[in-house]
Order: C-alpha cells, then structure tokens, then sequence
C-alpha cells in the first residue's frame, strides 16, 4: 500500500500567526497590518537568555525552503504500522522552536487526529537538519513555528 506526507506550504509560520485571528476586512477598508513592535519575550536554553519573537522580520526557513521540507518529510516518514494496517490517515501539528543557530528545540505535538500519528510526527520534526534562524533587525532570534504533518494514504 502506497501512503505519502504531504505539508502545506503556508503551514510554517511563527507562533502569532498560527493563532489564527479571524480578520474581517471590509470593502474600501485597509488590509490589516502586523503591528511592527511587541512586547519582548525570552526564554531560556541552556542556561542562557534568548529573545522569542512573534513577529520576526525573516521567518526561521528550512534549507532549501518549503519544497524541501515536503521532500524531506516524504523521504523520511515512516508510517505508523497500525496506522497503515487500519487503513487510518489524519495530520499532527507540531511546534517548536528554532534557536539561534537553526537547531530544532522543545518539539512538542500540539493535536493528532490520532494518537498513533504523535510518535511519527515528532520523530521527523525532531530529526531535522538545521534551519535558518528568524531574524529581528538583523539579529539572529529563537523563533517558534508549527508544523503541519498530513499522513495520507494513496
């Protein structure tokens, strides 16, 4: 049986916007605008004290960009075998963060259609190579990003 990964490609974004705020716009009205200053979080890894940005100004980007991370996620799934057995599909969404040197940090699944998906999902967010790190005025910051996983069979 033939099973594939697929990630949307506009999935990968920072925390801020993964909240999905509802936004009406009204005819003749602006397009909102990301507020360019906000409050500064921290948050600490090995024992040192990294700026958290919501907002960065370059978003943290797997090597190669969005097609690559879907390559990568595609050549390294390994579905789950019960999954597969039940003819089961479904998606996880995992987040994370990116630290100042694109190393993957504090993964964690936020929601999987099914338990059997957590393992998997995790295991491939956790394993991957190093990002390019978020930037905020040209400084390298610990930004954290979500990760939609889809475990489809074909």
């Amino acid at each position: 049986m033939k099973y594939s990964v697929f990630i949307v490609a506009f999935g990968i974004s920072s925390i801020s916007i993964a909240q999905e705020e509802k936004v009406v716009v009204e005819p003749n009205m602006p397009a909102p605008v990301r507020p360019k200053e906000s409050p500064k979080k921290y948050i600490e890894l090995d024992g040192e004290k990294y700026e958290l940005s919501q907002f960065p100004d370059e978003e943290a980007v797997f090597p190669g960009g969005a097609d690559s991370l879907n390559s990568y996620l595609k050549q390294n799934l390994k579905y789950p075998a019960e999954a597969l057995e039940n003819g089961m599909e479904g998606k996880a969404f995992v987040v994370c963060l990116v630290d100042t040197k694109g190393k993957i940090r504090n993964a964690k699944v936020e929601f999987a259609t099914n338990g059997v998906f957590r393992e998997e999902a995790l295991r491939l967010v956790t394993n991957m190579p190093a990002w390019t790190p978020g930037k905020v005025d040209d400084r390298v910051v610990v930004s954290e990003i979500r990760i939609p996983v889809r475990f489809e069979l074909e």
